[in-house]
């Protein structure tokens, strides 16, 4: 996929502004930038214990280090789908009781 140029994001950030203000989705028909991917893509959408995974290995701190220190399994997999679901619930709760 070719990277666009800051030119190239500018106009499409116009014609997207252009859109809204008419009310009108927006959308850009046979929009080149989505080409490459399927109609339905969604990035994956991460959660709390995604984010705290994600620090914790930029820092250095791994699952197989943390077994490592403590000469036993360390359940970080648990751990984190734990979290991942709190982060689902608190999102349900949040929809209901804005």
């Amino acid at each position: 996929m070719k990277i666009p140029t800051f030119e190239e994001i500018e106009e499409r950030g116009r014609e997207l502004n252009k859109l809204r203000a008419a009310g009108k989705p927006a959308l850009i028909p046979n929009d080149p930038w989505k080409k490459d991917r399927p109609p339905c893509y969604e990035p994956p959408r991460l959660e709390l214990g995604d984010h705290i995974e994600q620090a914790l290995k930029k820092v250095g701190i791994t699952e197989e280090r943390v077994s490592a220190w403590l000469r036993k399994p360390c359940n970080c997999g648990k751990r984190k789908e734990k979290l991942n679901r709190l982060s689902r619930w608190a999102k349900s709760v949040l929809k209901k009781h804005p």
